[in-house]
């Protein structure tokens, strides 16, 4: 496994139930860019997919991406649905779910 391969999966596997993230902000902490980071993510065999929230990455604007790949695509969005994602026109709404590692504990300590 590559060290732009193990960050990646590293980031992904910070990522809470109910949050998304996009493939640029993936990027943008680990360096690559977003597509590297697609490419990392849409290579996983099934094996490497269990406990990481793969499913969780979407493109920029929300799109289910993977779609493209077909079965991984498929189960990307079982999985989005089962998770409570409402998913319309294969898009989810990123802005409302987007997920920051900001620490926010360590911000909220500063302002006491």
């Amino acid at each position: 496994m590559t060290d732009f391969k193990r960050d990646v999966l590293e980031y992904v596997k910070l990522i809470p139930e109910g949050k998304l993230i996009n493939f640029v902000a993936i990027s943008d902490v680990v360096g690559g860019t977003a597509q590297s980071v697609g490419w990392v993510l849409s290579g996983l065999s099934a094996e490497e997919c269990e406990g990481v929230p793969w499913h969780r990455v979407v493109a920029k604007d929300g799109y289910i991406s993977a779609l493209k790949l077909g079965e991984k695509g498929q189960l990307q969005k079982i999985l989005l649905l089962e998770e409570g994602f409402e998913i319309v026109e294969d898009r989810v709404d990123i802005k409302q779910f987007l997920w920051s590692n900001d620490n926010q504990d360590d911000q909220n300590q500063s302002l006491f």
